[in-house]
Order: C-alpha cells, then structure tokens, then sequence
C-alpha cells in the first residue's frame, strides 16, 4: 500500500516535467518556515499581563513567572529598572524594539514564496502546450503519447502551483494576523508601563 502510494507520487512528478523540481523546493521551504512560525508563536504563550503584574514590577517588586511575551519583557525590564523615569522608558523601548521584528520574521517570505508557486505552474504550462505543439508539427495527430505527455505537463505543473500557492497564502496571512495580535500586547504593555513611570517623580515610587 504504501509503496503503491510512493509510486503514484512519483509517476505525478515525473508527469510535470522539470518545472516539477522547483516547485518541489518553494513547497518545502515555504512549509518549513510555516512551520518554525507556528512553533515560534506557540513558544510565546498568547497572554497578556495583568494590570496588578504591571504595577508590581513599577513598585519593584517581583516580575511575574509564568511564560508569555510581555510577562518576559517585564522580567527583563524589572532586572534593568535604574529608578530614574528617562532611563527606564529608553530600556523599556529598546527591549520593546528587540523583540518587534522577530514577530514579523520570514512571514515576508512565506508569502513571496507562496506567490511564486502559481508562476512556476504557468511555466510548466507553457513549456507542457510548447512540447504538444513540437509534436503537431512534427508528427501531425498521430503521435497521441506524446501529444498527451505534453498536455499532462501543462495542466500537472498548474494544479500543482495552485496546491502550493493556496494553502501558503492563507497560512502567511493567518500568521500575518498572530503577529500583529503579538504586536498589539507589546503596544499595551509599552503604553500602561510608561504611563507609570511618567507618573514617578524622577522614576521613583
């Protein structure tokens, strides 16, 4: 069953012709980089900190322990906190800005990737419709084989570019959706937390 299942695999691939080969590749790299930025945006634990979290770690107190993006931004912060407001509202933006790009990091390239899947498929159709039509002028209608290999190509190479192109598409914009969420949490928490350290005379409590 299995080898059944490989080898229908391959005679598909084989149907596409070479167009086949780069296509292959943009759908394996698109995939792993969906699938580092899935693991990435589970490893930051989508929650926010509490506006009593916030407040203790302005008071000097202890910084909250469970994971999440914003609870480790103010575990960081409370580590750098100097007690004088100007400093402490550059150290909060500087680890703000050094954790922003990472949010955003290869989704870019998914989406490029994805875009190009459907352009390779019109390659192979135009290279599958120029080998049928080698075959009409050379050998008229009567070698059906090879007319029929050229038309294989031609629709195999865009079925395949569509399959790759649709499924990356949505998925670049479903994480494009989880970063700017990220993006947000970051924004509230930069907003609250420098709101009470404006509030300090000469950041102290």
């Amino acid at each position: 069953m299995n080898m059944d299942f490989f080898t229908d695999i391959l005679d598909y691939l084989a149907g596409g012709g070479v167009v086949m080969i780069p296509l292959g590749i943009v759908s394996l790299w698109m995939w792993v980089l969906i699938v580092e930025r899935m693991i990435y945006f589970r490893s930051l634990n989508y929650a926010s900190v509490s506006f009593h979290e916030i407040l203790s770690v302005w008071r000097g107190k202890d910084a909250p322990s469970h994971k999440g993006l914003c609870a480790g931004i103010l575990r960081n912060f409370s580590r750098l906190r100097t007690g004088n407001a100007i400093q402490d509202k550059c150290n909060l933006r500087l680890l703000i800005m050094r954790n922003r790009p990472a949010l955003r990091q290869n989704i870019a390239i998914i989406g490029i990737l994805a875009g190009i899947a459907p352009l390779l498929g019109l390659l192979g159709t135009v290279t599958g419709m120029m080998t049928t039509f080698e075959v009409l002028g050379g050998f008229g209608n009567s070698n059906v084989r090879a007319m029929a290999g050229g038309l294989s190509e031609a629709l195999l190479t865009t079925q395949t570019g569509l399959i790759v192109a649709i499924p990356g598409m949505f998925m670049a914009g479903f994480l494009n959706r989880r970063a700017a969420q990220y993006d947000q949490l970051l924004n509230n928490l930069s907003t609250s937390l420098q709101n009470y350290i404006g509030r300090s005379k000469n950041g102290g409590v």
